[in-house]
C-alpha cells in the first residue's frame, strides 16, 4: 500500500514505520525512499544517491537536525524527489524531536520523512504528523526459508528462526555473527543469574553497550518459555537450546510469579523508548530491572 501510495504521487509527506523488527522497519524505508528518489524498487542504489539521507537515531541531536534542514533548503540533484530515513527514531532526543517537528510542520517540498522505530519514544506532536505503518511478526517458516537462502543448513534455519523472537533480523543475525551469539547467552546468564537472587555483576553495562533493547527481548522470550512450561500451554518453547534452565525456572516459580517477572521485563522494554536519559540509562533500566527481580523473589 505504501508503495502504491508513491507511486501514485499521492503519499503523506512523513511515515512513522512501527516496527519490532528493526531490519525489517528499516528495510522497508529504504524500499519507500528508493521508490520516492529513483522511481524503482532498487534498495542498494541509495548509497549512490544524493537525494537520498540518512540518520541513526542514536547518533542523532539537534545539531544534525539542523543541518539537514539546511541541505533540504536546497534545491535537490536535478530536481528530483528527495527522502530522508532515520532508523531508531525513538533514540532521538527531545532536542532533537523538537527541532525536527518544525520541519514536518511545514515541510519542504518534494522531500520525503521515513522514520522508524518504537512510537512510544517519541513526541506525540510528532506521530500526528505522520501516517502510521505498523508492521507485523514475521512467520518461523518465513524465516527458516530466508536463512536457507542465507546458506544456513535445514538443522540451523530451524534453530535460528526458533531464537529469532520472530524477526528476520535477530535470527540471520543469530546465524551469522558469534559475537550476537555470545550477546543472547550473556543477557540469559544474567537473567538466570536474577532469578537465582544473585546480582550480575558488571552485567547491565555489558549488555546495554551490546544491545539493550535486544537483551531484554531474549530474556521475555524465555521468561514466556518458563510460563508455557509452567502452565501446560500448547505452545512451542522456543528457546529449545536451554530447555533444562526453562524446565527449572518453570518448577522452581508459580505462575503467577513468572507473569510478574514478565511484566517487569516488558515495563524495562518500554522505558528504553522513553526520553533518553544518556548513554548510561538502558544499563541503569536493566541493573533496576535485576534488583526488581530479586527483590519479587526473595
Amino acid at each position: 500500500m505504501l508503495s502504491s501510495a508513491i507511486a501514485s504521487g499521492k503519499a503523506f509527506h512523513a511515515f512513522f514505520i512501527s516496527s519490532s523488527d528493526e531490519d525489517a522497519g528499516l528495510s522497508l524505508a529504504r524500499r519507500a525512499a528508493a521508490l520516492c528518489c529513483l522511481g524503482r524498487d532498487a534498495e542498494p542504489a541509495l548509497l549512490s544517491c544524493p537525494d537520498y539521507h540518512q540518520l541513526k537515531g542514536e547518533e542523532t541531536g539537534a545539531k544534525e537536525i539542523r543541518s539537514l534542514i539546511d541541505e533540504l533548503s536546497k534545491a535537490s540533484f536535478g530536481g528530483g524527489k528527495r527522502a530522508i530515513v532515520i532508523s531508531n527514531a525513538h533514540a532521538l532526543s527531545r532536542e532533537a524531536q523538537n527541532t525536527l517537528l518544525k520541519t514536518l510542520e511545514e515541510p519542504p517540498q518534494g522531500v520525503m520523512f521515513l522514520l522508524c522505530g518504537n512510537a512510544d519514544g517519541m513526541l506525540s506532536t510528532i506521530i500526528s504528523r505522520c501516517a502510521v505503518v505498523r508492521l507485523g511478526h514475521c512467520g518461523y517458516d518465513e524465516i527458516e526459508a530466508e536463512l536457507i537462502k542465507s546458506g544456513a543448513s535445514a538443522a540451523d534455519a530451524r534453530l535460528y528462526a526458533s531464537l529469532s523472537c520472530l524477526s528476520m533480523g535477530r535470527g540471520i543475525r543469530l546465524f551469522k555473527s558469534a559475537e550476537y551469539r555470545e550477546h543472547r547467552d550473556r543477557s540469559l546468564s544474567a537473567l538466570i543469574s536474577a532469578l537465582n537472587g544473585e546480582l550480575p555483576s558488571q552485567a547491565a553495562k555489558g549488555l546495554a553497550k551490546a544491545g539493550a533493547a535486544d537483551a531484554l527481548t531474549f530474556m521475555l522470550s524465555f521468561m514466556a518459555d518458563a510460563l508455557t512450561a509452567s502452565a501446560g500451554i500448547g505452545r512451542r518453547i522456543n528457546n529449545i537450546d536451554r530447555q533444562d534452565a526453562i524446565n527449572s525456572t518453570a518448577r522452581r516459580f508459580t505462575s503467577a510469579q513468572i507473569l510478574c517477572i514478565i511484566e517487569m521485563i516488558t515495563k524495562a522494554s518500554e522505558s528504553l523508548y522513553m526520553a533518553s536519559g544518556g548513554d548510561m540509562y538502558p544499563a541503569a533500566v536493566i541493573d533496576g530491572l535485576f534488583l526488581r527481580i530479586i527483590k519479587e523473589l526473595k
